[in-house]
């Protein structure tokens, strides 16, 4: 179950960043910054990178957008 309030969490944050609402979707990951995980749960913290770096990078901070980049991109080979 919690699992799913995350990924609704998710779906709204990418929703609204897709419609120009960034403030909408900073609320979203706010909420997805406290929202419980399943111990082990690889998805949710690269889902909340990925939002938090379009979040930043539509804020214009650009820094802080790289904070959010993972350190090396073996994971997404690993994935595909």
């Amino acid at each position: 179950m919690m699992g799913a309030c995350f990924e609704c969490l998710a779906m709204l944050a990418h929703t609204a960043l897709e419609r120009d609402r960034t403030a909408e979707a900073r609320r979203w990951l706010e909420l997805l910054r406290v929202s419980p995980v399943s111990a082990g749960d690889k998805y949710s913290a690269r889902e909340l990178a990925v939002i938090s770096t379009r979040v930043a990078l539509l804020s214009n901070r650009p820094s802080d957008a790289n904070r959010f980049l993972p350190e090396s991109w073996e994971w997404v080979k690993r994935e595909e």
